[in-house]
């Protein structure tokens, strides 16, 4: 009678989709199943076992949500194949999130939920016809209690062999270390990948403060690398090394540290951050990519993005574009919006998005001179010189080819750099942006300064016509840089499409000045095309041809 119940549960095991095979009986059979406990669940989505050729490579979570790009790219991996989820607590949460809510096909999907050890054979033939494995949050003390010297532990280094994506989120990070900390000890290596080698994961980084814990565990330990990753975030580890970081915002980050307490960061986002190496983290050569950095000035820390691009050398100088956000806004936002990445690794240039501090109740660039009715006190243009400064000692920068751009209240403050910091300047930009009326009776540039302006007729914010008192109309900027420039007074004109175009040429210096006049064109940063160009190309162009 008990062979015909578990010949039963066989059937079951293998043929149902979206259903749940539970037990916590020890069976009695003569077969290999006969000693082993089945005090586990399995649920069950999607159809039985097929054979594709899976893709490779780890996907780690730092906890709490999952990264839903991060996790696409670890389904994408499998390649229309099966995932074992392995978790010691909960049920079926990630079945229909991995079967059907991310929009990635996969066969199936067996969540398997141990309530202690097993080496239950049917969950042995999961994890060997799995092309990928995800190991849930939890306990990892735990896991390694269940399947450390099992055959559980051999069919999931089986899997790596063959090359299965794998992946894990929280505890499930946590066990591909070379080392391991278990909850009450440092172990050594379970999982045995030698990517990882003389690596040390944590978890929940930023948010339960665990920098010096990390620290901790890497001077207690064999690793001589730690890697914390903040919850929401995810890394994706090529074969290779290489790697990309996701997350909904560069908020996000993945911290590295080594045996000298160096810390690195790379931010998250959502399309993934990278490529990045292991073995370049803390190499002598600079890291590339989109960073976070912080300086100290004037009593206050301040932070900025940079984007280094792929063919940085430092033994070149390289151009510099700053990027400046609008009131209210954020840097880790304007990165996106003013997306001047792709341009940066094919022209070979490095921008900058400084991050502006709180005034009138909002993040703002401080326009104005010290004293007088000024709102806001802090010094943003003594910021800029020492973060000039700055990047200037950390990279080798070309200091005649120092851009300024910005949006809205940054293009105000694009304006009045051109007239405060004419010598850290070489030309500058303004996206639906107006010159401060105080700036133009003040201004005083060393040198003349190309100017290109791309502004809407319909903007309510910053209206095309000015406003009185406070900031200059567009066309009374755009006459004063031409009369400073010494341009041509009549300007070469054409339209297309929406788009009234203004060229001053024969300026000092080959200086020029230009105006894009968007008709019915709101308070924005452009998605305008013009002769096939998107606006950050045509600024570039614009820039790269003023030195």
């Amino acid at each position: 009678m008990k062979k015909i119940f578990f010949l039963i549960f066989l059937i079951l095991l293998s043929c149902s989709g979206g259903d749940t095979v539970s037990s916590s009986e020890t069976d009695d059979n003569s077969d290999n199943s006969d000693t082993q406990p089945t005090n586990f669940t399995i649920y069950q989505t999607g159809n039985s076992n097929i054979q594709v050729t899976p893709s490779g490579g780890i996907c780690l979570m730092g906890g709490a949500a999952e990264d839903d790009n991060g996790m696409r790219w670890f389904l994408n991996r499998a390649n229309g194949g099966d995932i074992v989820v392995l978790r010691t607590s909960g049920s079926d949460g990630y079945n229909d999130y991995m079967y059907q809510e991310l929009g990635v096909t996969i066969n199936s999907v067996n969540s398997i939920v141990f309530e202690g050890a097993s080496e239950h054979p049917d969950i042995i033939t999961l994890i060997n016809n799995a092309e990928g494995i995800w190991f849930a949050g939890g306990d990892q003390g735990t896991y390694i209690d269940y399947w450390r010297d099992t055959a559980i532990q051999q069919a999931i280094k089986n899997a790596i062999d063959r090359g299965a994506v794998l992946g894990g989120t929280s505890a499930g990070m946590a066990i591909f270390g070379d080392c391991v900390w278990t909850g009450l000890v440092l172990t050594d290596d379970f999982l045995d990948i030698d990517l990882f080698d003389g690596v040390i994961f944590d978890t929940h980084f930023s948010e339960r403060d665990r920098e010096d814990r990390l620290k901790d565990f890497i001077s207690q330990s064999s690793c001589t690398i730690g890697v914390g990753a903040d919850e929401n975030t995810a890394i994706t580890f090529e074969d290779d090394g290489s790697f990309h970081v996701y997350a909904y915002t560069s908020d996000k980050k993945v911290f590295f540290i080594d045996a000298d307490e160096n810390v690195e960061s790379r931010d998250g986002s959502s399309d993934g951050n990278g490529p990045f190496h292991l073995d370049d983290i803390f190499s002598t050569s600079p890291a590339t990519g989109l960073l976070s950095k912080t300086m100290i000035y004037d009593g206050e820390t301040r932070e900025y993005l940079i984007y280094i691009p792929e063919s940085y050398d430092s033994n070149i100088s390289f151009p510099v574009l700053f990027a400046f956000h609008g009131w209210g806004g954020y840097a880790s936002d304007f990165v996106n919006t003013a997306n001047f990445r792709e341009l940066a690794d094919s022209q070979d240039f490095i921008a900058v998005y400084p991050q502006g501090l709180v005034c009138d109740g909002g993040t703002a660039w401080n326009t104005g001179l010290p004293g007088g009715d000024n709102k806001c006190d802090q010094d943003d243009f003594g910021f800029f010189e020492a973060l000039v400064n700055q990047i200037a000692n950390d990279y080798n920068i070309d200091n005649n080819k120092v851009y300024t751009t910005g949006y809205s209240n940054g293009a105000d403050f694009s304006y009045t750099l051109a007239c405060y910091k004419s010598d850290l300047v070489t030309a500058m930009s303004s996206v639906s942006g107006l010159m401060p009326l105080e700036a133009s009776n003040a201004c005083t540039p060393t040198h003349p300064t190309s100017v290109i302006v791309f502004h809407g007729t319909a903007d309510n914010d910053r209206p095309y016509d000015g406003i009185d008192g406070y900031l200059l109309s567009v066309d009374e900027a755009i006459n004063y840089w031409t009369g400073y420039n010494n341009t041509d007074t009549t300007p070469e004109t054409n339209t297309i499409g929406n788009v009234d175009y203004y060229s001053y040429q024969n300026g000092d210096n080959n200086s020029i000045v230009e105006l894009y006049k968007v008709n019915g064109g709101g308070h924005e940063w452009f998605g305008i095309r013009i002769n096939g160009l998107e606006m950050e190309e045509i600024m570039w162009n614009f820039f790269s041809n003023n030195n």
